[in-house]
C-alpha cells in the first residue's frame, strides 16, 4: 500500500450482535484467527472503539489488535470515551466526532511519519 502510511480502524470487527444479543460475535474465532494472517502493510495501524460499545466491546478489540500484531502487523488500539447508549455508533453523529477529536488527534500524531531530512 504505497502511499499509506497509516490507517485508522473504527468499531473493528464483523458479526455482531447475534441472535440480537449485544456482546454476542458470531464465530468470534475466526476473526481472531484472522488477524492473525501476516499484514501486508507499509504503516502503522490503529484500531478504536467506544467504551460503550456493544458489538465489539474493547475487551474484544484489544484482543483482535493483539492478533494483528501476532500476525506481524504494526497495530495499536485506543478506547475512546462512551458515547450516548451506543458507543459503536460514536464516529458517524457530529456530535460523536467532536467527542473523539481530541483522542483521534493523539492517535494522528502518534502515526504520523518522522519527517524527512533534506540532504
Amino acid at each position: 500500500m504505497r502511499g499509506v502510511s497509516a490507517i485508522i480502524v473504527f468499531a473493528p470487527g464483523r458479526g455482531s450482535h447475534a441472535n440480537d444479543l449485544h456482546n454476542q460475535i458470531c464465530a468470534p474465532q475466526a476473526l481472531l484467527v484472522g488477524g492473525r494472517i501476516r499484514q501486508t502493510q507499509s504503516g502503522a495501524g490503529d484500531m478504536t472503539g467506544g467504551a460503550n460499545d456493544s458489538y465489539f466491546s474493547p475487551a474484544f478489540s484489544r484482543r483482535l489488535a493483539e492478533a494483528f500484531r501476532d500476525g506481524g502487523g504494526k497495530v495499536d488500539f485506543h478506547e475512546l470515551p462512551p458515547y450516548g447508549g451506543e458507543g459503536h455508533w460514536l464516529v458517524e453523529p457530529e456530535n460523536g466526532v467532536k467527542l473523539a477529536a481530541r483522542s483521534l488527534d493523539t492517535v494522528l500524531k502518534e502515526l504520523r511519519p518522522p519527517a524527512a531530512r533534506k540532504p
